[in-house]
């Protein structure tokens, strides 16, 4: 990734920030209490319930149920397919701070029925693991990993109001926290994520699960490759999309997200339907060569993108200017048309940065009146009002052209060109020694 453009953008304190997230902590003083007094030591109990329930452990507060104790590995796996895995144990009184959290943080101790003591490295959440509890309030876990494509690991907890979970898992499975209708705080803490949802278009949150803003850098870290249909189409996903390898991104994927900017690098070769539909966008940033198809309401119901930058040009660049483009298109021309947005009419000025090494408009990306269906038009073409913008705005300094549009007949100039220098560019001076 280009560190100059993270810096102009403004995505590099946005990698590696929890910032946003950590006001998200400060939950109710009640579960608050479970980070200065947790049990860390639980009793392993044989107990053969079915073909799959080998046994159950116990702090003193809760009973779960466990399908694969592996003491030599330091594992425990969980399930739910069978009936209810966890059963509340405590005689606390019912306002106890600790009466409903469900704590698994490391370090974990599991005492066996020998009595030997085993450090739990990774516990693992199968189908439906922690689902249907009513008594369960807050959940803790950060050594978790998931059962290959089982789904709503904690699912229909009708009072879970809190929910912290990170590991190594490399994926997050669909209908993950389904169904939490009092679920308020997430957070995440999956570094090795690469893909997220499900193939059959599940998200992560599913329904009935309204949880405050989540900071999409703990959840979609820069290194996911894949996000599936509708993977986190929620508004409260917010904060800076960066995906520096991402390979496929599926229809909706982020809809209605409450993004701010967006970095997108990789081998992604299509942008689906929807995918940042109704978002919040203002800056765009695209380091995709392999980028050959876009659909046409891949950026529909924008009122926000105002920076669109090319940093290598696409295969098909005439499809990605003139989508996004569409993004924030008003209904008239460059300087007259805008959003109102909260209150405030904000004009259309909206850039498109290209580097014009990376990309010279060929004749059929250039309009003229036997091609209407193109989209470019040069400097010379600008007009006495483009002149007075660019002459006003520092940022329209190096404007080469301006991205136009026929609509029911008529021309519409929709957004500037300007020329920014790519680290892609082919270099200047070379010296050669023979």
């Amino acid at each position: 990734m280009n560190t100059t453009t993270e810096k102009q953008m403004g995505f590099a304190p946005f990698h590696h920030s929890w910032g946003g997230l950590c006001r998200l902590i400060l939950g109710s003083l009640c579960l608050g209490a479970v980070f200065t007094a947790r049990a860390t030591e639980w009793t392993y109990t044989p107990e053969k319930e079915n073909p799959n329930i080998i046994g159950t452990i116990t702090d003193g507060q809760w009973t779960l149920k466990v399908t694969e104790f592996d003491k030599a590995n330091g594992v425990l796996k969980f399930a739910n397919w069978w009936g209810h895995s966890i059963i509340k144990a405590w005689t606390a009184p019912a306002d106890s701070a600790l009466s409903g959290v469900l704590d698994l943080r490391s370090p974990l101790t599991v005492v066996d029925e020998a009595g030997a003591r085993h450090a739990i490295a990774n516990v693992v959440a199968g189908q439906s693991a922690f689902t249907g509890s009513s008594d369960l309030v807050a959940l803790y876990c950060d050594i978790l990993s998931f059962n290959g494509k089982d789904t709503s690991q904690f699912a229909s907890n009708p009072n879970l109001m809190r929910i912290e979970i990170g590991g190594d898992a490399d994926s997050l499975e669909g209908l993950l926290l389904n169904r939490n209708p009092k679920l308020k705080t997430v957070k995440f803490d999956f570094p090795a994520v690469r893909s997220i949802g499900s193939s059959n278009g599940q998200g992560i949150f599913g329904t009935q699960t309204s949880p405050d803003p989540i900071d999409v850098g703990t959840i979609a870290v820069p290194s996911v490759t894949n996000l599936f249909n509708y993977a986190l189409n929620r508004s409260c996903i917010v904060g800076n999309l960066v995906l520096t390898n991402i390979v496929s991104m599926g229809t909706g994927a982020f809809n209605g997200a409450s993004l701010t900017n967006l970095f997108l690098a990789g081998s992604l070769t299509k942008l689906n339907d929807n995918v940042f539909k109704g978002s919040t966008i203002t800056n765009v940033v695209l380091d995709l060569p392999e980028l050959a198809e876009v659909s046409n309401k891949a950026f529909s119901d924008q009122k926000y993108i105002r920076r669109l930058e090319l940093v290598r040009t696409p295969a098909d660049m005439g499809q990605v200017t003139n989508v996004i483009a569409a993004a924030a298109w008003g209904t008239t021309n460059l300087g007259e048309n805008g959003y109102l947005v909260s209150g405030k009419w904000l004009p259309n000025n909206l850039r498109i940065y290209v580097s014009k090494r990376q990309w010279v408009p060929s004749a059929a990306e250039t309009y003229s009146a036997e091609n209407p269906t193109g989209f470019f038009l040069g400097a010379g073409t600008f007009t006495a009002k483009e002149k007075q913008m660019i002459a006003a705005d520092p940022t329209l300094r190096r404007a080469f052209g301006v991205c136009v549009r026929v609509v029911n007949g008529t021309l519409k100039r929709r957004a500037f060109f300007v020329h920014k220098k790519s680290p892609y560019d082919n270099g200047g001076l070379s010296i050669i020694i023979r």
